[in-house]
Protein backbone atom coordinates (compact mmCIF):
# COMPACT_ATOMS: atom_id res chain seq x y z
CA UNK A 1 0.00 0.00 0.00
CA UNK A 2 1.29 3.58 -1.03
CA UNK A 3 1.43 6.80 1.45
CA UNK A 4 -1.42 8.25 -0.39
CA UNK A 5 -3.18 5.10 -0.16
CA UNK A 6 -3.01 4.82 3.30
CA UNK A 7 -3.98 8.51 3.99
CA UNK A 8 -6.91 8.09 2.13
CA UNK A 9 -7.55 4.86 3.88
CA UNK A 10 -7.30 6.43 7.50
CA UNK A 11 -9.66 9.40 6.27
CA UNK A 12 -12.70 7.25 5.04
CA UNK A 13 -12.16 4.85 8.24
CA UNK A 14 -12.57 7.76 10.41
CA UNK A 15 -15.54 9.02 8.07
CA UNK A 16 -17.37 5.59 8.89
CA UNK A 17 -16.30 5.23 12.07
CA UNK A 18 -18.59 8.84 12.17
CA UNK A 19 -21.52 6.94 10.38
CA UNK A 20 -21.64 4.09 11.85
CA UNK A 21 -25.02 4.40 13.26
CA UNK A 22 -25.97 4.72 9.54
CA UNK A 23 -24.57 1.18 8.68
CA UNK A 24 -22.29 2.25 6.02
CA UNK A 25 -19.48 -0.30 4.86
CA UNK A 26 -15.68 0.80 3.74
CA UNK A 27 -15.14 -0.89 0.41
CA UNK A 28 -12.35 -0.69 -2.45
CA UNK A 29 -9.49 -0.46 0.51
CA UNK A 30 -11.13 2.97 1.66
CA UNK A 31 -11.53 4.26 -1.87
CA UNK A 32 -15.67 4.65 -1.15
CA UNK A 33 -17.76 3.47 1.58
CA UNK A 34 -21.12 2.52 0.84
CA UNK A 35 -24.82 2.04 2.16
CA UNK A 36 -27.88 -0.22 0.96
CA UNK A 37 -31.71 0.34 1.01
CA UNK A 38 -33.63 -1.75 2.77
CA UNK A 39 -34.91 -4.47 -0.31
CA UNK A 40 -31.05 -4.44 -1.03
CA UNK A 41 -31.59 -2.74 -4.73
CA UNK A 42 -30.30 1.28 -3.93
CA UNK A 43 -27.09 1.50 -3.26
CA UNK A 44 -25.83 5.09 -1.70
CA UNK A 45 -22.03 4.99 -2.55
CA UNK A 46 -19.39 7.96 -1.82
CA UNK A 47 -16.48 7.37 -3.13
CA UNK A 48 -13.23 9.40 -3.22
CA UNK A 49 -11.31 10.52 -6.27
CA UNK A 50 -7.91 11.35 -5.31
CA UNK A 51 -5.59 14.63 -7.56
CA UNK A 52 -3.22 12.29 -8.57
CA UNK A 53 -0.98 15.81 -8.97
CA UNK A 54 -1.31 16.01 -4.86
CA UNK A 55 1.67 14.03 -2.75
CA UNK A 56 0.56 12.18 0.62
CA UNK A 57 2.04 15.20 2.35
CA UNK A 58 -0.99 17.43 1.00
CA UNK A 59 -3.40 14.57 -0.53
CA UNK A 60 -6.40 16.00 -2.36
CA UNK A 61 -9.67 14.18 -2.76
CA UNK A 62 -12.84 15.26 -4.76
CA UNK A 63 -16.19 13.13 -2.93
CA UNK A 64 -18.71 12.01 -5.33
CA UNK A 65 -22.14 10.90 -4.21
CA UNK A 66 -23.76 8.18 -6.65
CA UNK A 67 -27.33 6.40 -6.19
CA UNK A 68 -27.76 3.51 -8.13
CA UNK A 69 -30.45 0.48 -8.55
CA UNK A 70 -30.05 -3.27 -9.45
CA UNK A 71 -33.79 -3.05 -11.08
CA UNK A 72 -33.01 0.05 -12.68
CA UNK A 73 -30.12 -1.45 -14.53
CA UNK A 74 -31.54 -4.58 -15.33
CA UNK A 75 -34.89 -2.56 -16.79
CA UNK A 76 -31.99 -0.26 -19.15
CA UNK A 77 -30.37 -3.60 -20.06
CA UNK A 78 -34.21 -5.52 -20.92
CA UNK A 79 -34.75 -1.73 -23.05
CA UNK A 80 -31.71 -2.32 -24.79
CA UNK A 81 -30.60 1.44 -23.69
CA UNK A 82 -27.28 2.50 -24.26
CA UNK A 83 -24.74 2.08 -21.03
CA UNK A 84 -26.88 0.06 -18.60
CA UNK A 85 -25.57 1.34 -15.45
CA UNK A 86 -28.38 1.60 -13.00
CA UNK A 87 -27.22 5.00 -12.00
CA UNK A 88 -30.06 7.23 -10.77
CA UNK A 89 -27.86 10.51 -9.73
CA UNK A 90 -24.50 11.44 -9.23
CA UNK A 91 -22.50 14.27 -8.25
CA UNK A 92 -19.71 15.71 -6.68
CA UNK A 93 -20.27 15.81 -2.65
CA UNK A 94 -19.78 19.45 -2.07
CA UNK A 95 -22.24 20.61 -4.59
CA UNK A 96 -25.14 18.86 -3.23
CA UNK A 97 -24.86 21.24 -0.30
CA UNK A 98 -23.86 24.62 0.68
CA UNK A 99 -20.51 24.32 0.31
CA UNK A 100 -20.88 24.54 -3.51
CA UNK A 101 -19.15 25.32 -5.58
CA UNK A 102 -16.66 23.79 -3.64
CA UNK A 103 -16.05 19.93 -4.23
CA UNK A 104 -12.21 19.56 -2.89
CA UNK A 105 -10.72 18.66 0.56
CA UNK A 106 -7.24 18.38 1.81
CA UNK A 107 -7.20 15.08 3.83
CA UNK A 108 -3.21 14.73 5.40
CA UNK A 109 -2.24 16.47 8.68
CA UNK A 110 -4.17 18.75 10.28
CA UNK A 111 -6.42 19.77 7.73
CA UNK A 112 -7.80 15.78 8.26
CA UNK A 113 -10.20 16.05 11.45
CA UNK A 114 -11.68 19.44 9.61
CA UNK A 115 -11.90 17.69 6.51
CA UNK A 116 -13.54 13.97 8.27
CA UNK A 117 -16.22 16.50 10.06
CA UNK A 118 -17.13 18.36 6.52
CA UNK A 119 -17.63 15.38 4.36
CA UNK A 120 -19.43 13.61 7.53
CA UNK A 121 -21.68 16.17 8.39
CA UNK A 122 -22.67 17.05 4.36
CA UNK A 123 -23.18 13.00 4.37
CA UNK A 124 -25.84 12.99 7.40
CA UNK A 125 -27.67 16.26 6.36
CA UNK A 126 -27.67 16.09 2.99
CA UNK A 127 -26.97 12.59 1.09
CA UNK A 128 -29.27 10.57 3.14
CA UNK A 129 -32.22 12.56 3.14
CA UNK A 130 -31.64 11.84 -0.54
CA UNK A 131 -31.26 8.34 -0.30
CA UNK A 132 -33.80 7.70 2.30
CA UNK A 133 -36.00 8.45 -0.46
CA UNK A 134 -35.42 5.38 -2.31
CA UNK A 135 -36.32 3.62 0.82
CA UNK A 136 -39.89 3.56 -0.92
CA UNK A 137 -39.61 4.49 -4.91
CA UNK A 138 -42.97 5.90 -4.39
CA UNK A 139 -41.59 8.11 -2.03
CA UNK A 140 -39.08 9.52 -4.47
CA UNK A 141 -40.90 9.57 -7.33
CA UNK A 142 -43.69 11.75 -5.91
CA UNK A 143 -40.49 13.70 -4.75
CA UNK A 144 -39.10 14.17 -7.83
CA UNK A 145 -42.36 14.82 -9.78
CA UNK A 146 -43.42 18.02 -7.59
CA UNK A 147 -39.93 19.03 -6.88
CA UNK A 148 -37.53 18.69 -9.86
CA UNK A 149 -34.49 18.41 -7.94
CA UNK A 150 -33.48 16.49 -4.90
CA UNK A 151 -32.63 20.08 -2.93
CA UNK A 152 -32.46 23.30 -3.29
CA UNK A 153 -28.53 22.85 -4.10
CA UNK A 154 -28.52 20.51 -6.80
CA UNK A 155 -29.12 21.56 -10.23
CA UNK A 156 -31.95 20.89 -12.07
CA UNK A 157 -30.93 17.72 -14.15
CA UNK A 158 -32.30 14.84 -16.37
CA UNK A 159 -30.26 12.32 -14.50
CA UNK A 160 -33.23 10.34 -12.50
CA UNK A 161 -35.21 10.30 -16.06
CA UNK A 162 -34.38 6.47 -16.52
CA UNK A 163 -35.88 5.92 -12.47
CA UNK A 164 -39.00 8.13 -13.53
CA UNK A 165 -39.60 6.27 -16.89
CA UNK A 166 -39.06 2.74 -15.38
CA UNK A 167 -40.85 3.16 -11.79
CA UNK A 168 -43.34 5.99 -11.98
CA UNK A 169 -46.75 6.51 -13.84
CA UNK A 170 -46.15 8.45 -17.56
CA UNK A 171 -47.92 11.63 -15.91
CA UNK A 172 -45.47 11.61 -13.05
CA UNK A 173 -42.23 10.98 -15.22
CA UNK A 174 -43.80 13.84 -17.90
CA UNK A 175 -43.96 16.18 -14.75
CA UNK A 176 -40.61 15.70 -13.29
CA UNK A 177 -38.96 15.93 -17.52
CA UNK A 178 -41.01 19.59 -17.40
CA UNK A 179 -39.31 21.12 -14.48
CA UNK A 180 -36.07 21.05 -16.01
CA UNK A 181 -35.30 24.52 -18.18
CA UNK A 182 -35.95 23.33 -22.11
CA UNK A 183 -34.64 25.94 -23.74
CA UNK A 184 -32.70 26.72 -26.96
CA UNK A 185 -30.94 23.61 -27.52
CA UNK A 186 -33.76 20.96 -26.09
CA UNK A 187 -36.45 22.90 -27.65
CA UNK A 188 -35.00 22.80 -30.65
CA UNK A 189 -34.12 18.73 -30.49
CA UNK A 190 -37.81 17.80 -29.46
CA UNK A 191 -39.10 19.63 -32.13
CA UNK A 192 -36.75 18.29 -34.50
CA UNK A 193 -37.58 14.73 -32.93
CA UNK A 194 -41.33 15.04 -34.10
CA UNK A 195 -39.96 14.82 -37.86
CA UNK A 196 -37.71 11.79 -37.33
CA UNK A 197 -37.85 8.14 -37.83
CA UNK A 198 -35.45 6.58 -35.69
CA UNK A 199 -34.32 7.94 -32.21
CA UNK A 200 -30.32 7.26 -31.33
CA UNK A 201 -30.08 7.32 -28.01
CA UNK A 202 -25.96 6.71 -28.08
CA UNK A 203 -26.12 10.07 -29.42
CA UNK A 204 -25.51 13.16 -27.27
CA UNK A 205 -24.69 16.47 -28.99
CA UNK A 206 -25.01 18.24 -26.47
CA UNK A 207 -25.07 18.20 -22.08
CA UNK A 208 -28.28 15.29 -21.54
CA UNK A 209 -29.53 15.47 -25.12
CA UNK A 210 -29.75 11.87 -25.03
CA UNK A 211 -32.61 12.02 -21.96
CA UNK A 212 -34.61 14.78 -24.14
CA UNK A 213 -34.52 12.02 -26.72
CA UNK A 214 -34.77 9.40 -24.09
CA UNK A 215 -38.41 11.32 -22.93
CA UNK A 216 -39.53 11.59 -26.62
CA UNK A 217 -39.04 7.39 -26.96
CA UNK A 218 -41.22 7.15 -24.49
CA UNK A 219 -43.76 9.34 -25.45
CA UNK A 220 -43.38 12.51 -22.47
CA UNK A 221 -44.60 15.50 -23.64
CA UNK A 222 -42.29 19.12 -23.43
CA UNK A 223 -45.25 20.82 -21.90
CA UNK A 224 -42.98 24.44 -22.28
Amino acid sequence: MTEKEKVLQEATSRITENLSAYSFLLQSKGKSIVKYSADKDVKLEIFFQVNRLSRAIDLEVFPHIEISSKYLKNWQQSEKLPNPTGVIFHSFLGYISPRKPKYNWVITGLSQINAVNEITEIIIRYALPIFDLFDNPNSAIEFLAVNGQFNKYTDYTLMPLDFMICFAPKEQAEQFFNHCPHKGKNIALYQELENCSEINLSYCEFYEANKVRLAYKYGLKNNK
